[in-house]
């Protein structure tokens, strides 16, 4: 995995609908410097609120972080076929629950 160029990062940033136009409605005089910030800043607030998942994005070879990926909690639920990242815990979660004593 290999570090994103600013411009691969504000490309990004531009790809999440409707992400703009939020900062654009409450910011209508920011620059578009400006506005990439408040975008980015605006994806930490909603995963600080459990409204995205944020995830640090490491090299295959384990030294330091290249990033941050955030992702639609509820996304997954709603669309079925989905990958699901907790399939590890499959054959757990086929097991018969009961109650200890």
């Amino acid at each position: 995995m290999r570090a994103h160029t600013e411009g691969e990062h504000h490309a990004a940033l531009l790809k999440v609908d409707g992400l703009r136009e939020v900062v654009k409605q409450f910011h209508p005089s920011l620059t578009p410097d400006e506005q990439l910030l408040h975008m980015e800043f605006l994806l930490h607030g909603l995963s600080e609120y459990s409204l995205l998942t944020k995830k640090a994005l490491v090299p295959a070879d384990g030294k330091g972080g290249v990033g941050l990926s955030f992702q639609d909690m509820l996304g997954s639920f709603f669309s079925p076929g989905a990958p699901d990242e907790d399939s590890d815990d499959e054959e757990e979660d086929d097991k018969p629950r009961g109650r200890r004593r």
